[in-house]
């Protein structure tokens, strides 16, 4: 019955651009569409409407290991991570700076977006990489209006990352004077705790705040970190620092001192409220030379918890504790993720994480960005307030569907990926006996990789030409590959990866999802062989297309 609503394909094998939205979300959908109301209105239509956008909410929540009030509902994984990207970056930046973005796209930027770092997106990063955009790019750091130089410009970013995040930095140097820096990530596509610690160290001029006092939540007065955006609230008297001088209208402890930045690790203390307003640690000031919390320029870090085209999972919680201990927020894009691994939100400790309906079954055009209780994001979208960092009429009936899918996602989590783990391994090992010069990319350990995703390169083979030969016979698969204006481009990802650019062009990506069948499988296996070998007569596409 599943594979009726399975877009009238025969065999869909792209589960990571879209998954069928499910019975039950669709079911769910259907009803609250009938529900008038606008969740802000205080009459009792209204009010309907607002418990079942709040209740979906919960369920939502639930799902990730997350309090319902740290659900932002937006319209998917892309304005999620812009949200997530740009909203901590500017918060990052201070009070002043942060009210500063209100204008919207009219500020003046730098010329030339001089912020860009050495080390491309597309590029592989050298041993010195992770720390390559030290030195005059900090120039860069230049906010628009005025000249105002940005407090932390700096944004890290590992090789390989989704279009919406890459796109989303590049206009924050271009824009805003931000630098960008590209860390290298692994043959697998993944980035190392290692390659992160050495990229904060390098802009951090002592030692990392030890574990301990981040366990602890030891108060620590430190110059340039940042208090106010780690989204502390005081919930009667609005965002901490509202009425107070520049000096300490960002949060900070008391005099002179700017604050400390202790959210982004995760630690909450709901009774006592915001963290490190204290002036003294052990006695002493930890002062220039010997700071103690928040890598000196860095705004934040953002990584993908599963690769969208290899498949690779990145060591999340590693990560997230490397940056816990240098006081840098953590922006987390999971829409690849969510719905095939567990995600625990609480137990992560990251300012922020991106999820999406449509990849597991529920609508396209919602998605939430988790938002913790510790952190701030300055919006992208101003209005009327009706969530935290995001303005505009909540969408209840794709709230209730996304929820819908949600809850059925994690009621079926642990056999769902076991069993398209098992449909992905039998995938890998047919195409390997029927194509044996296809090369896997991304890890080739089961346990290192998303359940549903088999990522290939195939030889001699343009990967259009292999995806159209497929279409043509009834498979729908994805390149993984973005195409522009008639111009193929070989994937970001993989050129991250190291694989030269003549056989990242072969890549064709593979992804199973709810409806998948062993059928799907053997059937795309045997008609695999006969379509290589028509995609290799056909070459490649060394012409622009007019």
């Amino acid at each position: 019955m599943f594979r009726e609503w399975c877009l009238g394909l025969v065999v869909y094998l792209d589960h990571a651009a879209t998954s069928p939205l499910t019975p039950t979300a669709l079911a769910a959908y259907v009803g609250a569409l009938g529900v008038v109301g606008n969740p802000s209105s205080i009459h009792s239509q209204g009010q309907q409407a607002k418990r079942m956008l709040e209740e979906a909410r919960e369920a939502v929540a639930a799902s990730l290991g997350a309090e319902p009030v740290e659900v932002v509902f937006t319209s998917g994984g892309t304005e999620s991570i812009n949200l997530g990207v740009k909203g901590l970056f500017w918060a990052r930046q201070g009070a002043g700076a942060a009210a500063s973005r209100g204008g919207g796209a009219g500020g003046a930027a730098p010329a030339g977006g001089a912020g860009v770092s050495a080390a491309p997106v597309g590029g592989a990063a050298g041993a010195g990489g992770a720390a390559g955009a030290a030195g005059s790019d900090r120039a860069a750091g230049d906010a628009a209006g005025g000249g105002a130089r940005l407090r932390r410009p700096r944004v890290l970013v590992p090789g390989g990352e989704h279009h919406a995040t890459n796109d989303a930095v590049e206009w924050l140097v271009q824009y805003e004077g931000a630098v960008v820096e590209w860390l290298p990530v692994d043959a697998f596509g993944r980035l190392t705790p290692e390659v992160l610690e050495a990229a904060l160290a390098a802009h951090h001029p002592a030692q990392a705040l030890q574990p301990s006092t981040a366990a602890a939540g030891t108060d620590v007065d430190v110059e340039g970190a940042q208090n106010a955006p780690t989204g502390i609230r005081n919930r009667d008297s609005g965002p901490l620092g509202g009425s107070r001088s520049p000096r300490t209208a960002v949060g900070a402890g008391h005099g002179d001192r700017e604050g400390t930045q202790n959210a982004p690790t995760g630690i909450r203390n709901r009774d006592s409220g915001p963290l490190g307003v204290t002036d003294e640690t052990g006695g002493r000031e930890v002062g220039a030379g010997a700071k103690g919390a928040g890598a000196d320029d860095v705004a934040l870090v953002t990584f993908l918890w599963g690769n969208n085209e290899v498949g690779t999972i990145q060591p999340v919680a590693e990560l997230a504790a490397v940056a816990a201990r240098y006081g840098v927020p953590v922006h987390v894009d999971a829409v690849s993720a969510y719905g095939y691994v567990p995600i625990d939100f609480d137990a992560l400790g990251v300012a922020a994480l991106s999820v999406s309906a449509h990849k597991i079954g529920g609508p396209v055009g919602v998605g939430a960005l988790l938002l913790s209780r510790t952190a701030e994001v300055v919006p992208l979208i101003h209005g009327g307030g009706q969530q935290r960092g995001r303005s505009g009429t909540q969408d209840a009936a794709g709230a209730v569907a996304f929820a819908a899918a949600a809850t059925e996602a994690v009621a079926q989590l642990a056999a769902f990926a076991a069993q398209v783990g098992e449909l992905r391994d039998r995938l890998v090992a047919g195409i390997h006996t029927a194509v044996p010069s296809a090369v896997l990319r991304g890890d080739p350990s089961p346990a290192g990789r998303l359940p549903g995703n088999a990522h290939f390169t195939f030889p001699g083979c343009e990967g259009d030409s292999l995806l159209f030969v497929l279409d043509v016979a009834g498979f729908s698969v994805s390149t993984g590959s973005a195409c522009q204006a008639g111009v193929p481009e070989v994937s970001h990802v993989l050129t991250a990866m190291g694989v030269p650019e003549q056989e990242a062009r072969g890549a064709l990506r593979m992804t199973l999802g709810h409806g998948s069948t062993e059928a799907d499988v053997d059937a795309l296996v045997a008609a695999l062989p006969a379509a290589v070998a028509r995609a290799a007569r056909a070459g490649f596409a060394d012409r622009v297309v007019a």
